[in-house]
């Protein structure tokens, strides 16, 4: 009687080092690839959210006299509550679709990004700084956004967007993302907090006063 062999097939060491290779080569092809994709999506969703804040900021100074939305805090934050009405999410809540302000704090995730809220060291931390130094053409330095003191005493009342536009500081930046390498941040209580670098490496996402957003250099 014929016997029956059963064949078997076996890898040999070639050409398992030869798969190996293979993974490793597609791995060192895709995994930048997969990082470059998100980082894109990242600066995408944050100047989305940036546009948004500007359209609301926009609608905002339509209904009072053109004036933009202050005083409001050098540092904004992610929260709101109807104790602060220096914070975005309150001042623009009702334009951002945000809950109505309670006295209690709330998150408004659009005035964040992806990016930041993985970087960042603490909830606490601002998400942008807003342009609190602008130079007039009288070479005269004011904060546009205003200014409440901590006693509650309005010092200068935030600037409507007609006279920023005749002062031809449309293309001025007004709302910058942040964090520890910005200048002159370190003394702030809020500093460790920050994000360690800038969350869009080699860019920041910018609002212009014309409420226009882009991507600048991150090298302030």
């Amino acid at each position: 009687m014929k016997s029956l062999h059963k064949s078997i097939t076996a890898f040999t060491m070639i050409e398992v080092l030869c798969a190996t290779s293979i993974v490793a080569v597609l791995a060192a092809i895709v995994v930048p690839t997969v990082g470059s994709v998100r980082a894109q999506a990242d600066r995408t969703s944050g100047l989305s959210n940036l546009r948004q804040v500007g359209i609301a900021a926009m609608s905002y100074a339509t209904d009072n006299q053109g004036l933009l939305p202050g005083p409001a805090w050098v540092g904004q934050t992610v929260w709101y509550s109807s104790g602060d009405d220096r914070t975005f999410g309150t001042r623009l809540g009702p334009y951002l679709g945000l809950p109505e302000s309670q006295t209690w704090s709330q998150e408004a995730k659009i005035l964040g990004n992806p990016a930041y809220y993985k970087a960042r060291q603490g909830s606490g931390s601002p998400s942008f700084m807003v342009n609190s130094n602008v130079k007039l053409p009288d070479g005269s330095n004011v904060n546009p956004w205003g200014y409440k003191e901590p006693n509650g005493t309005i010092s200068s009342l935030p600037m409507n967007l007609p006279s920023l536009a005749a002062a031809g500081l449309s293309k001025t930046w007004a709302m910058r993302d942040v964090d520890q390498t910005w200048p002159g941040v370190s003394t702030a209580g809020w500093y460790s907090q920050l994000p360690k670098k800038p969350v869009f490496g080699k860019y920041r996402v910018s609002l212009n006063f014309d409420l226009s957003a882009e991507l600048v250099g991150s090298n302030l």
